[in-house]
């Protein structure tokens, strides 16, 4: 039985039962073309299978010509908060929150960070039914580079906010 749940914030479900490879690049893929150009966070949880998932929606963002900042193994807010502070043209975190390790998933933000609006989330949805996504150049390709230091700019951030006396 697949278990597979797609939505305008992004999909999640088994990785043995449905969510496979192709769903990944082509929900990322269909994302990339919605964005404006411009860097695409990615970070991801510990669970077995998100190093393979990041490596399918590195490879689809390339595909489509974006840059992409791996920020490696970080919470989904520590995720959205980088991609706030280095202008990001969205994020991606690889995850399925409090669901069981054999799930897995894409949670997708917008500009900055910030999370879809529901008719946002639809236009992405559009674009995936559709199948048409951009496609970049051989000489136009995007690229992958690590963004370090992601948890302790957050950190940095939340003690900002807090009367520590």
């Amino acid at each position: 039985m697949l278990q597979v749940k797609v939505g305008p914030g992004g999909v999640r479900g088994k990785v043995d039962q449905g969510l496979d490879l192709e769903l990944i690049i082509d929900l990322t893929c269909a994302f990339a073309t919605w964005l404006d150009r411009g860097p695409v966070l990615v970070a991801r949880d510990t669970r077995p299978s998100s190093a393979m998932l990041a490596h399918a929606v590195f490879s689809a963002l390339e595909a489509a010509g974006c840059d992409a900042l791996d920020a490696g193994i970080c919470p989904t807010a520590v995720a959205q908060h980088a991609a706030g502070r280095v202008g990001a043209a969205g994020a991606v975190s690889i995850t399925a929150s409090h669901n069981s390790a054999d799930w897995n998933g894409l949670k997708l933000f917008g500009p900055g960070g910030g999370v879809l609006t529901s008719a946002e989330g639809r236009e992405v949805l559009d674009l995936w039914h559709q199948g048409s996504y951009r496609r970049a150049a051989h000489d136009r390709l995007g690229a992958v580079r690590d963004i370090e230091d992601v948890m302790e700019h957050y950190v940095a951030f939340l003690l900002e906010r807090f009367d520590r006396d």
